[in-house]
């Protein structure tokens, strides 16, 4: 019910009033959007400014790089400053954009009364000039009703002493509704135009900012490509871009569009004020209808106003949304090309300072021994010393090249890594494309000046252009580049292994030549041939190697340049789409295949499958017969270890020898120090780092680290330990046995390099005293002997860990097996806040360690038909050169996975293992047959618990197993050595251990006979 307040007249509104409410509020809405777009423009050009400072400051030394590392820092910049300025993409209603004015102006208009009666004057019932001719016809006609109204009133009158008014008819306003409907609705429905011409200013404004970076690419590109390097040039076109006019000109364009909004705003609510007033004196009179400020009506007037806000804001939004994903694509695309120009210069840098190491540390020493042989010549020659001096410098040539000489350089050789060097710029490049937005919006055309229709948008994924379009190019050359120089440096290491056969067969002629009763001007003359011709062996090693550096940077280079070229392309948005279309292409001939084969593979693969279910069936019948039969005592098989599996086990070794260095180097069982041969164990250094910076923040925090032995325990510390930085690190990886109060002592000594620790209690003040430490102690297994008071060293050291824990990080790694038994004996766990297991890596990434490692090596590789079953036989025939090769590997990584069950070094060992021989420049992998390792149940007692043993402490020598099982050494170096015998231990020094190839087998005997858990 409405609420009628009677009044002698309206309440007036002034203007300042509406300023306040309607006015100020409305035009702060825009001078949001003005400040937001001064900022973008503030912060781009204080870029641009800081670019063009740092460019300048770069001195002339390696100036390229330094000006490729500031223009990366440019676009990271610049794609930061975006991703800042337009946190979230998303469409912001009228009530959000102007959330004041909304606000304001609800809050105000509640407040006005709903309804007011007052009397008409006296204009409603006369003719006034501006009046229709409808009205001049009514008024008359009304004013005749009244007086015929006022009749009775007026007879009355007569005989009154007291005469009653005869007031105009009263007239009903609805205040509020007027109000709403012109200050509410028609005030911003008329300045809505001002918000649309504030999106093209803000589309303007990006403009700007994109049209100054293309001008920077175009002039960089310029600069690079420029083989003088014009710096003068180049450095003045930045300056005059930093300092561009066009930036200032739009601050003051914005400022004057703001003050001409309000002044045009204000110009609004006069005429609306002049029409409100107007209104309030005409309604709910013949000459307007009350009806036109219903209900119904201001809906739709709210409509109308919701409706143009949504067309002015979509058609900008879209267009607004496409040009900052443009902007922000070729960002990216930009930051890709000086990301791998980045590494490059870095590779090159490398390779050159290695290379040049090389040749200087190793090559010129070779020299040095022919030189110096060579000066002393003619000395010996005159004191008739010739020949007993030849043939004690031939001895020590060839001792000296073949024991020291040659194996360092061929060393020297492998260690320069410039396969992985690529491998690391491939690995690079790759990362900064998978960083990449995997949606964005693209516009068919170039201009971003008026509103877009949705429908003329689309989404594409930059990352699959350039991933699939254009990055497998430039992969397929570097696996080029590292096969040839695979095969580079093995040519410069046979021509090294020659080195030596050459001077001493040329030795060799000279002393002949003496007892030929040559002259000795001869003599030295062959003598210096020989050695000029051994020599120009380490001439064209030398020559060899700066080839290969030559041919890495030409290489490199082409392809980097092509690289970025067509990533670069990727700027153009017609080049986008066409690209777009050939991937659609391809997919849908893909998908068609796909579909083709697998229809085929469905029909081809039923009887084979129903051949296996009745064949696995068969097996399972005979196996339980054959069980029974053993059950019974019908049927004795003794299981012994064949001659097979002990030569397989003998010729481990020998077969590793065999393969090429690199191959062997890449694959050998130690800690990663690079970080690009990591797989998994993101978690598990996560935790890693959170205990870290716990115990910073002074909490106990004191860490526990296992795992199975080869799980990659090591090579996740040291990525750990890569990022402490400013604190004291000590580490150590135990290899032998301390148990005893004294071995505790002597370790604290070596490990804190101090000369005297007599006493628990020194060890603890060195501890706490002084800086923050950290300290790694890895393999913790060789801290105790599983003996009577062989837990001495280990329970002081949980002692110092509790006590030490506010001045020193503790991180120990011990494994698995280990750490359950220490908990079930002495509770290691109490002792430490976080306990870290490593988990099992999957299948998939076992595979992605292996492979990433060969990728590197340069070689090809390929899968051998070996051992195969009969279904695996009839599937691979039917298949093309590429699918068995796909299969074979599918089939040898099941194998690796179902041997390695998650063990890094089990894994890389097993793969070295496999490989038969190397035909030219590719690997030939062999499937390993099946081998029966049943005899490991039938061994002794004696032979089972040292297994164990061993497999509790990695590794024990003698005397060690001795103690632990309280018997003569005598008897426990006869245990040792028959499983050293039959394969099952290898021996390195005085200490045994678990042959690594038996290590999964022994674990499982272990279990079965249900000694570990």
């Amino acid at each position: 019910m409405q609420l009628i307040m009677r009044m002698n007249q309206v309440p007036p509104l002034t203007k300042e009033e509406l300023n306040q409410v309607f006015l100020t509020p409305f035009i702060d809405g825009l001078k949001h959007e003005v400040d937001k777009q001064k900022s973008l423009l503030s912060k781009t050009e204080q870029a641009y400014q800081s670019y063009y400072e740092r460019i300048v400051r770069i001195e002339s030394k390696n100036e390229i790089s330094k000006f490729i590392n500031e223009t990366e820092w440019l676009k990271s910049t610049l794609y930061a400053i975006l991703e800042n300025e337009f946190p979230e993409r998303r469409e912001i209603h009228f009530s959000e954009e102007f959330e004041e004015f909304v606000e304001s102006s609800d809050t105000f208009l509640n407040a006005q009364p709903e309804l007011i009666e007052i009397e008409q004057s006296k204009n409603r019932f006369y003719s006034l000039p501006e009046d229709s001719f409808k009205l001049k016809l009514l008024k008359p006609l009304k004013r005749f009703c009244y007086n015929l109204s006022i009749v009775p009133t007026k007879t009355a009158n007569l005989f009154r002493t007291n005469k009653k008014a005869t007031p105009y008819w009263s007239q009903k306003i609805p205040y509020r509704a007027i109000a709403t409907y012109y200050f509410g609705k028609r005030f911003a429905n008329e300045c809505l135009g001002f918000f649309e011409e504030m999106q093209q200013l803000k589309c303007q404004a990006l403009n700007l900012v994109t049209d100054i970076d293309i001008d920077i690419n175009r002039e960089f590109n310029l600069f690079l490509e420029n083989k003088e390097h014009d710096r003068a040039r180049f450095i003045e076109q930045i300056e005059e871009f930093s300092k561009r006019k066009k930036v200032a000109e739009l601050n003051e364009i914005l400022d004057k569009k703001l003050e001409y909004w309000r002044d045009k705003s204000s110009k609004h609510l006069d005429l609306l004020l002049i029409e409100f007033n107007t209104c309030i004196s005409l309604v709910d009179t013949i000459e307007l209808n009350e009806q036109k400020f219903s209900g119904s009506n201001l809906t739709s007037e709210a409509n109308q106003l919701l409706n143009k806000y949504n067309r002015i804001f979509n058609g900008w939004k879209n267009t607004f949304f496409a040009q900052i994903d443009d902007f922000q694509v070729d960002l990216e695309l930009y930051h890709i090309k000086y990301r791998g120009l980045q590494q490059f210069q870095l590779l090159q840098k490398s390779c050159d300072a290695r290379i040049k190491s090389t040749i200087e540390n190793k090559i010129i020493a070779i020299e040095k021994v022919f030189d110096a042989i060579e000066e002393n010549l003619s000395v010996k020659a005159e004191k008739n010393e010739l020949k007993p001096y030849l043939e004690a410098e031939k001895f020590k040539l060839n001792r000296k090249l073949e024991k020291e000489l040659i194996p360092q350089a061929i060393e020297a050789l492998y260690n320069q890594n410039l396969p992985q060097l690529l491998d690391r710029l491939e690995f690079k490049i790759k990362g900064e494309i998978e960083k990449m937005n995997i949606k964005r919006i693209i516009y068919s055309k170039s201009k971003y000046n008026k509103p877009i229709n949705k429908s003329e948008l689309s989404h594409f994924n930059p990352r699959e252009l350039v991933e699939i379009d254009i990055f497998p190019k430039f992969l397929k050359i570097n696996a080029e580049l590292k096969s040839k120089i695979i095969n580079d440096l093995e040519d410069i290491k046979l021509k090294l292994n020659d080195l030596s056969g050459i001077s001493d067969y040329n030795l060799v002629a000279a002393i002949s030549s003496i007892d030929d009763n040559q002259s000795i001007e001869e003599v030295i003359r062959i003598t210096h041939e020989g050695l000029l011709r051994a020599k120009s062996k380490t001439i064209e090693v030398r020559e060899k190697l700066s080839q290969i550096e030559k041919t890495i940077y030409t290489t490199l280079q082409s392809a980097i340049t092509e690289f970025n070229s067509k990533v670069i392309s990727l700027t153009e948005n017609e080049n986008i789409t066409q690209i777009r279309l050939k991937i659609a292409k391809a997919k849908a001939i893909e998908r068609t295949d796909a579909y083709k084969k697998k229809v085929f593979e469905n029909i081809k693969g039923f009887l084979p499958i129903a051949f296996r279910y009745i064949k696995s069936k068969a097996n399972q019948l005979v196996s339980i017969v054959d069980d029974g039969l053993k059950k019974v005592g019908l049927k004795n098989e003794p299981q012994k270890l064949t001659a097979e599996l002990s030569d397989y086990l003998a010729q481990t070794d020998k077969a590793i020898d065999k393969l090429p260095y690199v191959y062997k180097r890449l694959y050998q069982i130690k800690p990663l120090e690079e970080e690009i041969f990591f797989e998994g164990r993101e978690t598990e250094l996560k935790k890693l780092n959170a205990a870290y910076d716990s115990w910073k923040k002074g909490n106990y925090s004191s860490t526990c680290m296992h795992g199975e032995k080869g799980s990659g325990a090591s090579s996740l510390v040291n990525l750990f330990q890569r990022e402490l930085n400013g604190v004291e690190i000590y580490r150590f990886k135990f290899d032998k046995a301390y148990y005893r109060e004294e071995d505790f002592f002597s370790f604290f000594k070596t490990l804190l390099n101090v000369d005297k620790v007599d006493c628990f209690d020194d060890v603890v003040q060195l501890l706490c005293n002084g800086k923050k430490k950290v300290i790694i102690l890895e393999d913790l297994q060789h801290f105790y002997l599983k003996k009577i008071e062989g837990f001495t060293a280990i329970n002081l050291l949980f002692e110092l860990i509790s006590i030490s824990s506010e001045n020193v990080f503790w991180l120990v790694e011990i494994t698995s097996y280990t750490y359950k038994y220490l908990e079930k004996t002495i509770g290691i766990e109490r002792y430490f806040r976080y306990n870290i297991e490593l988990k099992e890596l999957s299948n998939q990434q076992i595979i992605n360690l292996i492979m990433k490692r060969h990728r590197v090596s340069g070689y090809n590789l390929e899968f051998e038909a070996s051992d195969l079953t009969g279904l695996e036989i009839r599937k691979q025939k039917m298949k093309s050169p590429q699918e068995k090769q796909a299969l074979l590997k599918e089939l040898f990584f099941a194998n690796l996975n179902q041997f390695a069950q998650s063990n890094i070094s089990l894994a890389l060992l097993f793969w070295l293992r496999s490989t038969k021989s190397v035909d030219g420049n590719t690997i030939v992998m062999s499937r390993i047959r099946s081998l029966n390792f049943n005899f490991l149940n039938t061994l002794s007692n004696d032979s089972i618990f040292t297994l164990h043993v061993l497999l509790l402490h990695n590794s024990l020598n003698v005397e060690e197993h001795a103690l632990v099982f309280h018997q003569s050494e005598t008897n426990s170096r006869r245990t040792l050595m028959v499983l050293v015998d039959h394969g099952l231990l290898k021996l390195s020094g005085d200490r045994y251990s678990i042959n690594r190839l038996l290590y999964r087998q022994v674990v499982n005997v272990l279990i079965n006979k249900n000694i570990i858990h």
